[in-house]
């Protein structure tokens, strides 16, 4: 048979415990849920950055690294011996190209040539002179690099001027003295690039 006074003290025990627990446990307010979702964002935005930054890290080393160098200056300038050798050539190469070429000279481009006075001499046969009102070629061939100006000037003040570009290709400008002479002067102009680096041969076609 069931004691009524002893069960009326367990259900008031029982219920003393959970009164008690309840006041000791207590489940998170809408402040803390806040934070901790606010931590948990504040956690995933730095990861997210971080991974963005190693990638990016990644990437620049590999362009880095698969680049080519675009330090690389332009070709090299050639010793004395090889500009010389090299305007040889481009006398050879002019009489090869232009066989009626009554005479020509060679020239190593250099620092020095910038302005330089030269001439053509008329050397090839008699009168052994430009003669007035009769045509006549100026003739160029560079080889090399980069490009030169050729200014010149005839017997009887005649000037004219022409860009020679040093790839080989001959260059051919026509005058007709105003005046008998010996010889036509010329003035030769390279860019930076063909200095030390070009050779060019000058001359002239004769037609009688």
């Amino acid at each position: 048979m069931a004691d009524p006074v002893h069960d009326d003290r367990l259900v008031e025990a029982f219920t003393r415990f959970r009164s008690q627990v309840g006041e000791e446990v207590r489940p998170p307010g809408t402040d803390a849920v806040r934070r901790w979702v606010r931590r948990r964002r504040v956690i995933r935005v730095a990861c997210a950055a971080m991974a963005v930054a190693l990638v990016g890290a990644v990437v620049a080393g590999v362009t880095t690294g698969g680049s080519p160098d675009m330090t690389v200056g332009v070709d090299p300038t050639l010793s004395a011996a090889d500009l010389e050798e090299l305007a040889d050539r481009a006398v050879d190469d002019l009489f090869a190209k232009e066989p009626l070429t009554a005479s020509a000279f060679p020239v190593a481009v250099t620092a020095q040539t910038q302005g330089e006075p030269l001439t053509v001499g008329h050397g090839g046969s008699s009168p052994l002179k430009f003669v007035q009102g009769q045509d006549y070629d100026l003739v160029a061939l560079c080889l090399g690099r980069g490009t030169a100006t050729v200014a010149w000037e005839a017997p009887g003040g005649v000037t004219g001027s022409v860009l020679v570009v040093c790839d080989g290709t001959p260059v051919r400008v026509r005058f007709i003295p105003r005046a008998d002479g010996p010889e036509v002067q010329i003035r030769l102009t390279p860019d930076a690039e063909a200095i030390s680096r070009a050779g060019i041969a000058l001359g002239y076609i004769e037609f009688q």
